[in-house]
């Protein structure tokens, strides 16, 4: 299945200032999204719905999260940790994304993680 790929306003300027080396990882990670769909990604691609219960902001993220339908992507930015089998590697960086539907995504941010912290509403657009 192809995934279609977009990528939101201050994403697509960000990403243009990114190293040479983390554009290419970002572009692979688009090609292969829209070869094989989600199916023969090396990082963990994960639902950000994993919020401490006990963060005081709780139901806040866990309702943006799902508004959102926002997922986070272990880019390999700045290497893979090799220890993890191929499809469930982490990274530092994470690309966080949308699921606008079952065939289409907009990247919001690189971030690093941890922390783990959700794309403020303006990456969005």
């Amino acid at each position: 299945m192809s995934i279609k790929v977009g990528m939101g306003k201050i994403f697509a300027k960000r990403y243009q200032e990114y190293p040479k080396e983390d554009r290419l990882k970002i572009a692979n990670f688009i090609a292969s999204l829209f070869s094989s769909g989600y199916s023969n990604l090396e990082g963990r691609n994960k639902y950000s719905d994993d919020i401490n219960p006990n963060d005081s902001d709780f139901l806040r993220k866990i309702t943006f999260v799902k508004n959102h339908c926002l997922w986070h992507y272990h880019i390999g930015i700045t290497s893979y940790d090799m220890t993890k089998k191929y499809g469930d590697r982490t990274s530092e960086f994470i690309l966080h994304y949308s699921r606008i539907n079952a065939n289409e995504i907009k990247i919001a941010d690189l971030d690093r993680h941890p922390p783990f912290n959700l794309p403020d509403i303006k990456f969005l657009n």
